[in-house]
């Protein structure tokens, strides 16, 4: 049997595994129809996709960590701009229309919800630029969410909800950077 001995800059920097930041932007409808608390954002009134979050684990069906994230938007309106964000491993059985009523059942998704990510940009702790604003989401209490990615998936999947009775700028994109520990 041969042993051998790993230099010490061999695995620098790989404790506790790899770090990734995962980015997808949402385009939503051109239109300025205001949502009401619980509707969903989606980037079709007729025909919506769930956000996908790509390569958020190095190889399908494993698990990571998601450390965090943060959300910016196009416009800078602050009133009501309270949003949550649904996240599961396989993609949503139940996506909504752009501007409908959003009530994930938990029959559809048990097993593959993950947990939701929110973020009151109506509140303090947001940055302005010129073009739009930014803030981090709020984690849940345990502070990062584990998971396992599906077989055939290295992505995780999203759903942004409204959190509030926000007034949406048309064509109003979501860029979402999630904070990714991959083992």
């Amino acid at each position: 049997m041969t042993y051998q001995t790993a230099t010490f800059g061999q695995y620098a920097g790989n404790v506790g595994g790899f770090h990734t930041v995962v980015l997808s932007t949402l385009t939503r409808p051109d239109n300025t129809t205001a949502y009401a608390t619980g509707d969903g954002i989606t980037n079709s009134t007729t025909t919506p996709t769930a956000i996908e979050f790509p390569n958020c684990t190095r190889w399908f069906g494993t698990s990571a960590l998601l450390l965090g994230g943060i959300m910016a938007k196009s416009t800078t309106t602050t009133s009501q701009a309270s949003f949550v964000l649904h996240l599961w491993n396989d993609i949503p059985p139940e996506i909504p229309n752009d501007n409908a009523a959003y009530a994930p059942t938990a029959r559809a998704h048990f097993g593959s919800y993950l947990g939701a990510l929110t973020v009151d940009k109506s509140s303090g702790g947001t940055v302005t630029f010129a073009d739009g604003i930014s803030k981090p989401f709020t984690m849940p209490s345990s502070g990062s969410i584990p998971f396992t990615v599906s077989n055939t998936s290295r992505s995780l999947y999203g759903i942004l909800q409204a959190n509030g009775n926000y007034t949406p700028g048309a064509l109003e994109q979501f860029r979402i950077k999630l904070y990714i520990q991959q083992n």
